[in-house]
Order: C-alpha cells, then sequence, then structure tokens
C-alpha cells in the first residue's frame, strides 16, 4: 500500500506534452531571472488556457 505523501497526480490531456513544454520555457524564463515568477506563472496560465481550448 502507498503512503498518501508518496502519491502523485499529474494534470494531463490530449496534447499534455505542448501545453508542458510551453509551461516549462515560461519557467525557465523566470529562473533565468529574464521575467518574474509572477509574469511567469500568468503568462503560463495563460497559454495553457489557449492551448487546452484548442483540443
Amino acid at each position: 500500500m502507498l503512503d498518501d505523501s508518496e502519491l502523485v497526480f499529474r494534470p494531463h490531456s490530449r496534447a499534455t506534452v505542448v501545453w508542458e513544454n510551453k509551461n516549462t520555457s515560461n519557467l525557465v524564463e523566470a529562473w533565468s531571472n529574464k521575467v518574474s515568477m509572477d509574469d511567469a506563472c500568468k503568462k503560463a496560465a495563460t497559454d495553457m488556457n489557449e492551448l487546452l481550448s484548442q483540443e
């Protein structure tokens, strides 16, 4: 039996890799201090919603 703390659910859709890769690109911008983390997360949410609406 798994301990609840070891169980991880990841979001997915028909084209998970498309928005997941885009989110990673947005986060890399923040991690490299090119944009703020707040701006990167807002951009990631916008991009993800747009890509999901196209599925």
